[in-house]
Formats: C-alpha cells, sequence, structure tokens
C-alpha cells in the first residue's frame, strides 16, 4: 500500500478512537511536520503505521496530561518520537 492511502487509513482510524481534548489535539496538532516525518522518516524505516498513536497522551508528575506527537506501543512498552528540531549552530572562532 501506498503512503497516502496508508496515512489516511491510519489517521481515520486514530480520530474514530479518539473523543474530547485527545481528538481535539488530534485534529489542531498533527499537522504538516507531524505527516513530513512520517512520510520521510517513519514510513521508509517501517513501512507501516501498526502499533503507532498519534497525538498520545501521557501523564506527568508535574501538570498532569501531556501529549506525545507520537507513541510507538509494542509488547507493552511505549517509545516516544517527539518533534525532530533541526537545528542549524553556527560558530564562530
Amino acid at each position: 500500500m501506498l503512503f497516502d492511502a496508508s496515512y489516511e487509513k491510519f489517521m481515520h482510524l486514530q480520530m474514530k478512537t479518539r473523543s474530547g481534548e485527545s481528538l481535539r489535539r488530534l485534529q489542531e496538532g498533527h499537522g504538516h511536520a507531524e505527516k513530513l516525518f512520517l512520510e520521510q522518516v517513519w514510513w521508509p524505516a517501517v513501512g507501516r503505521f501498526d502499533f503507532l498513536h498519534a497525538e498520545y497522551q501521557v501523564s506527568d508528575f508535574k501538570d498532569g496530561d501531556r501529549y506525545l506527537d507520537f507513541a510507538f506501543i509494542f509488547a507493552g512498552l511505549i517509545w516516544s518520537v517527539s518533534r525532530l528540531m533541526a537545528t542549524r549552530r553556527i560558530i564562530k572562532k
């Protein structure tokens, strides 16, 4: 299956299983950068979206809830995938 068809199916399933704040975060927080990450990094490396959850809600000890850009949940383990921020540093000598 091609990326576009798989991505649409993935997002439809994600939205179908969400409600409330979790759904709002998915609708408003999942944008161009997240799709680009999936298309250029995740898809070539993994080739599927099984066990991947977008805008995954986790509880913390400070402010309550946080939303991970992506969480890969497999065999009871959770791996977090956050936005990759490419920064360019200029070092002057």
